[in-house]
């Protein structure tokens, strides 16, 4: 008798482990769900900035609201492209002025176009840190 009554209680307990594990499985699968959507939704606002300061982060006539987030895109902008060219300065590399290739900084003319290379004075572009200027 005692036997029977264990056997069924492990029938129960495998039953409601399966449940759990199924519950578990589901809520899993819904938070992915939820958290597809809001993704997609982050996304769609970085989009929606994005256009909004592509069409009306340069006009002065900007709402006082956006003026200062403007500003820091404008800026973070110019430093990452001033990282990018310290980067391909460090590589002996530069940009073509010409047609934007990127060359090797030894060449006299780009080997695409053929505009004379041109270095950029990076201490002087916008986004530079005086901090990193070449010391003299």
């Amino acid at each position: 008798m005692a036997f029977g009554n264990f056997g069924k209680k492990i029938g129960e307990f495998a039953h409601n482990t399966s449940e759990k594990v199924s519950d578990m499985a589901e809520t899993s699968k819904l938070n992915g769900a939820i958290g597809d959507r809001k993704a997609e939704i982050q996304k769609t606002y970085v989009e929606i900035g994005k256009r909004y300061f592509e069409e009306f982060g340069g006009n002065p006539e900007i709402g006082e609201a956006y003026r200062a987030d403007c500003e820091t895109i404008r800026k973070s902008l110019e430093r990452i492209r001033w990282l990018e060219l310290k980067v391909l300065e460090v590589n002996g590399k530069t940009v073509c002025t010409g047609c934007g290739e990127e060359i090797d900084a030894t060449l006299a003319f780009c080997s695409k176009c053929g505009t004379k290379v041109a270095l950029p004075d990076l201490a002087s572009m916008p986004g530079a840190d005086p901090a990193e200027a070449p010391k003299a």
